[in-house]
């Protein structure tokens, strides 16, 4: 069939082919029913009009019976080819927390070899950081805003791609706050999930087993852990609006600075450690207890990850986002 693939793209989204009529049903329309040219289902055939085509096999059992001409599917398919070759699509980075059902410990659940990941293993990720962050709280945080900015980063890389092929300066120029805004955003996400860890694990409950050479340049720098989660408080609670705190390598140095909206560390400095200062982050939970969200949530802070990007570089920081290519 001509158009096949920008067929099936547009079948997909209307949820797939219908399941095949009942033997009443084949009866009942009878053999001189006049079929042609069924986009659904190329053994049946749809009434033509012109070069527009209606798939009568839908009127019943579809329920989007759509009006497909062949001008749209050329351009469908136009459309399809030039997005998959020219701009980098991202997928959103599984969460890393369902200790207790993979026995890959511990890495992502996708990556897990022995069985599929089902939808208990994914409830099991959002509930795994209670009570510090509620499970209401991580499945909204990971699959709606989190998801949001995948998919509008994708999109504005899309159109940067198709502005940058077609000489459109000003468009790209246009373009470049919602790639910043969206691409900070999913850095910084990505970032941030694999830097929580449940508290009953040893990589939050055990901070000096799990960040022993960290730790040290800790108490180095600020005169102990402690000291130093008082000082990551009082700065992160200084930001004023949206936001994020980080722990930064600095060279040699350890540094706490903060970052406003999604813009992500992206300079000099390796991100260490993340907390995200957006209402969506707590809210539902803490409501206005913005203290009360810090103080908990050094309960479930993923210590060995921190140790990791310590003593590596942002290539070892910046991992999680190249799998999600």
């Amino acid at each position: 069939m001509r158009y096949g693939l920008a067929a099936k793209v547009l079948i997909g989204h209307l949820g797939g082919p219908p399941p095949e009529p009942s033997k009443f049903e084949r009866n009942r329309r009878g053999p001189t029913t006049p079929f042609r040219n069924c986009l659904y289902r190329p053994n049946l055939r749809g009434r033509s009009r012109g070069s527009v085509v209606v798939c009568t096999c839908t009127r019943s059992r579809h329920p989007s019976t759509q009006l497909l001409t062949l001008q749209n599917l050329r351009k469908a398919a136009t459309t399809f080819a030039k997005d998959q070759m020219s701009a980098s699509v991202y997928s959103l980075p599984a969460l890393p927390y369902a200790y207790d059902v993979c026995p890959c410990f511990p890495t992502l659940l996708r990556l897990c070899p022995s069985r599929p990941v089902t939808s208990t293993d994914v409830n099991t990720a959002f509930k795994a950081l209670e009570p510090s962050i509620s499970a209401q709280i991580m499945e909204l945080h990971h699959s709606k805003h989190h998801q949001t900015y995948v998919n509008n980063l994708n999109a504005a890389l899309r159109s940067y791609a198709t502005a940058s092929s077609s000489g459109d300066i000003a468009g790209q120029i246009a373009l470049q706050g919602a790639i910043k805004f969206n691409g900070g955003g999913h850095i910084n996400h990505s970032l941030f999930w694999e830097n929580l860890a449940p508290a009953s694990s040893s990589e939050a409950g055990d901070p000096q087993g799990s960040a022993p050479t960290l730790i040290k340049e800790i108490a180095r720098t600020w005169g102990g852990l402690q000291e130093f989660k008082t000082a990551f408080t009082k700065v992160l609670l200084g930001l004023q609006g949206s936001g994020w705190g980080w722990m930064v390598r600095d060279g040699s140095q350890l540094r706490i600075i903060t970052t406003k909206d999604q813009d992500p560390v992206v300079g000099g400095e390796v991100p260490i450690l993340a907390i995200d200062f957006w209402e969506h982050a707590y809210y539902l939970q803490y409501l206005n207890g913005k203290a009360a969200y810090i103080e908990n949530i050094w309960n479930v802070i993923n210590w060995k990850t921190a140790e990791a990007r310590f003593n590596g570089g942002s290539d070892d920081a910046f991992r999680v986002l190249k799998s999600s290519m």
